[in-house]
């Protein structure tokens, strides 16, 4: 059998839901999520998750990617260069495991730039946008070109 080379032991992970008060209209509670969760996943394996609406399939995936911070837990990743798991941060998460929606809702009203923001904040690499904008695309157009126009006006 093959090693492991990420584990979760015991993690738990929250949302926060609105719980509007009086004098505090923002304030939040915790509601519904993972409550623990042990799972390994081994090199080459091949991992499927199956459930129905809600039961926590994507926060399961977004707390392996480091796109959400566990509450509880921990994660053990092992490096590219041993089989020995050590603790992983939120970061090292985010280099190491991808993610890809199934779908992306680009909001009609943000532009190209702050989408590619957003995108870069999750990688730590918001210094590489305006880099990004100013390449071409076949030589033609540069993204700089439409970078602060919003997506329903492209």
């Amino acid at each position: 059998m093959s090693e492991v080379v990420l584990e979760m032991k015991d993690v738990a992970f929250r949302h926060h839901i609105p719980s509007p008060r009086l004098l505090n209209p923002f304030d939040k509670k915790p509601g519904p999520g993972i409550f623990s969760i042990n799972l390994k996943i081994r090199q080459g394996q091949i991992l499927g998750l199956v459930g129905p609406n809600g039961a926590g399939k994507t926060t399961l995936l977004r707390m392996l990617a480091g796109i959400f911070s566990i509450d509880k837990g921990e994660i053990v990743a092992a490096k590219s260069t041993s089989t020995e798991l050590t603790n992983v941060s939120q970061t090292d998460l985010r280099s190491i495991v991808g993610h890809m929606p199934e779908q992306v809702k680009w909001q009609g009203k943000i532009s190209v730039k702050n989408a590619l923001t957003d995108i870069a904040e999750m990688r730590n690499a918001v210094h590489r946008v305006d880099g990004i904008l100013k390449m071409g695309i076949h030589s033609m157009v540069t993204l700089n070109q439409v970078a602060i126009k919003p997506f329903k006006k492209l």
